[in-house]
């Protein structure tokens, strides 16, 4: 159990004495972005979020002496700002180290920033530890990892994370894929080519000069992906129709995963190096420096997405006049963004303006059911006295999304003044904005300079037609040429140019005669050949076994099930990969805490079932064959 309520109250207290500087630092990446700049920069950027911050210090440090109250007002000030998520109060709250003894610390950040994974991970992790219900401790795991998707900085940090994991899984099962039907065949190659040029060539030759062929594309600076080029010639000249299939499709997991893949992996990674969704971005969470203020005003007239930051920007700090001409002129270049058209009607309730605010919610509320934009119409609707319309607005707000107006009402209380709520950027103008960007390229081809440094990675199109085109010739190979295998008893190589008289298509003579014609064999010797056959079976057997363990993709191929073999290596690829990134390919900028290695962790169990499963099956089916 937690300590009694009189213990938490002096650790609350020493919260809000550290809640000040913290308020003004805005988070972990100001000190990087501020390196280098003078004082008085600083400065400004400190004075940007003077009337948020005073609102919500003000608040925090009220009088009431019901800690839950003082969130609620704080709550409450931050919202009317604008600020949906006050991101920096909460990491200030949970930014030391709880241990079981901070509760009403992580319930106060949750409350201040309800779509911050690292927030709702803290409060999940202090009711475990102080020994309330388990399952509602359990309940806010669910709800952080729902919260990520709400939260934008967390949804493009965990996007890039699992794009690059997949990337490089449909790369690694690939060309694993590739390898291991290429050596499975290399022998047969070896021993065929050799005949080619002479039949008298030794087997350490025939080894060596095919070895030394597919080495070729790595002398030629072509990389993983040019020695998959060969892999992929020997397993489609060796494979039956079913493996050439699946190594086909290896061939498009690899080329997928290198190129359109690696290159929105790229984009997400990079997102923020766009200087417009940065500066917009930042300039609405109220951490824009003044030079990015600047930018996004000498930008606005053309990017919509610029000119509604400036808005949010010039309503948080108190310029009505100016928010609402830039609220009216974006309404006018993009009609139906619904946020722009509720945060103007904020401004003209404000301003007064009672019907055209009205107005200004329905027009919103015509793209989009929002509670949010429902309360606010409410408000309006109390301010102008239609009583009759406020029951069935708030109605509706009920039934759009019923926590979000339980949180809103609380909040308003028993307070009669003005409360409306603002809407952040809208996510489909954010995401459009980094997927058509293209700025991931860069990214993705330093990505493939460690598998195709040469020509093979310069383009999607180039791989595709050299596989296609190596396709074409090792098929035209395999229908003129005489392929050596193995018997399918005991392991001697069936090669039909230099013994045309051995057995049928899967056994040897000897072991034809042993199974199929035992008259023809001496009693004894027949019973010493087969109990010698017995033990090497079960000698293979352990090695399969492990080997299909070990070795993502194997028991597919061991078993004969290509589909299998392809599906065990991308799921065993994805789960080695998942844990090793299990706190994301990029440092936590302080959103996702506890809720990284949770994702990550679910996402390389998910991935190990789905191995366990690939090989439970190919053993099975090895065992019934």
């Amino acid at each position: 159990m937690g300590p009694p309520p009189d213990a938490q109250g002096p650790e609350l207290v020493l919260a809000a004495q550290d809640f000040d500087p913290l308020l003004q630092v805005q988070g972990p990446d100001s000190a990087t972005r501020t390196q280098g700049s003078e004082a008085a920069p600083r400065v400004e950027f400190q004075a940007d979020l003077s009337r948020t911050a005073a609102a919500v210090r003000l608040a925090w440090h009220s009088e009431a002496e019901d800690p839950v109250l003082r969130t609620q007002r704080a709550r409450r000030a931050a919202l009317q700002h604008g600020m949906v998520n006050f991101d920096p109060a909460a990491r200030a709250l949970i930014g030391p180290e709880l241990r079981g003894t901070g509760l009403e610390l992580a319930e106060a950040a949750v409350v201040l920033s309800p779509d911050l994974p690292a927030a709702r991970m803290a409060l999940a992790q202090e009711t475990w530890l102080e020994g309330h219900s388990p399952i509602a401790a359990v309940r806010g795991v669910f709800g952080a990892l729902l919260a990520i998707s709400r939260h934008f900085e967390s949804s493009i940090w965990f996007s890039t994370t699992i794009l690059y994991i997949c990337a490089l899984a449909l790369i690694v099962g690939g060309l694993l894929t590739l390898a291991i039907y290429g050596v499975f065949a290399f022998i047969h190659a070896a021993h065929d080519l050799g005949d080619l040029i002479s039949p008298a060539l030794p087997i350490f030759a025939r080894v060596a000069l095919l070895g030394a062929l597919m080495l070729v594309p790595l002398a030629f600076h072509q990389g993983l992906l040019g020695l998959a080029l060969t892999l992929f010639s020997v397993g489609l000249i060796y494979g039956a129709a079913r493996q050439r299939v699946v190594l086909c499709l290896a061939v498009i997991a690899v080329v997928v995963g290198a190129f359109p893949m690696a290159r929105l992996a790229g984009t997400l990674l990079t997102a923020y190096l766009d200087t417009p969704i940065d500066a917009a971005v930042l300039a609405t969470e109220g951490m824009a420096l003044p030079g990015e203020l600047r930018f996004l005003e000498s930008v606005s007239e053309s990017d919509p997405m610029a000119a509604m930051a400036l808005a949010v920007v010039s309503r948080r700090a108190g310029n009505l006049a100016e928010a609402d001409a830039r609220y009216r002129d974006l309404l006018e270049r993009d009609s139906e963004n619904f946020a722009a058209a509720n945060n103007a009607a904020n401004v003209k309730l404000e301003l007064g303006q009672v019907e055209r605010a009205i107005s200004l919610y329905r027009k919103s509320l015509a793209t989009s059911n929002s509670a949010t934009v429902l309360f606010n119409l409410s408000q309006a609707q109390g301010q102008a006295f239609k009583l009759d319309d406020v029951g069935p607005t708030l109605a509706a707000a009920q039934q759009s999304n019923p926590a979000r107006v339980a949180e809103l009402t609380l909040l308003q209380g028993s307070d009669l003044t003005r409360f409306t709520v603002d809407s952040p950027l809208p996510r489909r103008m954010l995401w459009e904005r980094i997927l058509t960007a293209r700025a991931g390229e860069s990214f993705a081809t330093e990505f493939r300079s460690e598998i195709a440094p040469g020509v093979l990675g310069e383009s999607a199109a180039l791989s595709t037609g050299a596989f296609a085109l190596i396709a074409f010739l090792s098929l035209l190979a395999a229908s003129r040429l005489k392929m050596s295998h193995w018997c399918s008893r005991c392991g001697r190589r069936m090669c039909p140019r230099c013994e045309p008289e051995l057995g049928t298509e899967d056994e040897c003579e000897s072991c034809n005669r042993l199974f199929h014609h035992p008259e023809t064999t001496d009693r004894t010797m027949r019973a010493a050949r087969i109990n010698a056959l017995q033990h090497r079976e079960k000698r293979l057997a352990r090695v399969r076994l492990a080997v299909s363990i070990l070795l993502p993709g194997a028991a597919g191929v061991l078993a004969r099930c290509p589909w299998v073999s392809l599906i065990g290596a991308l799921s065993g690829a994805i789960a080695i990969l998942a844990i090793y990134w299990r706190n994301g390919v990029t440092p936590d900028p302080l959103i996702a805490g506890a809720a990284a290695p949770m994702v990550f962790g679910l996402l390389s169990v998910l991935a190990m079932l789905c191995y366990g499963a690939s090989v439970a099956f190919s053993l099975a089916e090895r065992s019934r064959s």
